[in-house]
């Protein structure tokens, strides 16, 4: 379940992707409400890429304009996402959830 978002996809300005940080990861990781470290890591890729194919857009895992696009959709409540388990957990076994996840699914 998503928190209250304090800001908006209009303030990621930059192109996020692994290696990336900040505020802006933040705020991305606060809209697909998974945990929130600033850090644009494995897990944060992996969830993205699963909010681009459930957008069904190149899952990419690279935050550019489209996928800006369908984040914006998101915070105005234009599409519908849900977290999916693998996402919010804060293990480094965020692999093999996502695989158990995708297999199930």
């Amino acid at each position: 379940m998503m928190g209250i978002i304090t800001e908006s996809v209009s303030d990621i300005t930059s192109i996020l992707k692994i290696g990336s940080s900040g505020d802006e990861v933040e705020l991305l990781q606060e809209l697909l409400g998974i945990n929130k470290d600033g850090e644009f890591g494995r897990q944060t890729k992996s969830c993205v890429q699963e909010f681009q194919r459930a957008m069904d857009i190149e899952s990419d895992g690279i935050v550019g304009d489209i996928t800006k696009g369908k984040l914006k959709d998101l915070e105005d409540k234009k599409v519908e996402w849900v977290t999916p388990d693998f996402c919010k957990t804060n293990s480094n076994s965020v692999d093999i959830v996502k695989k158990v996840y995708l297999y199930l699914r």
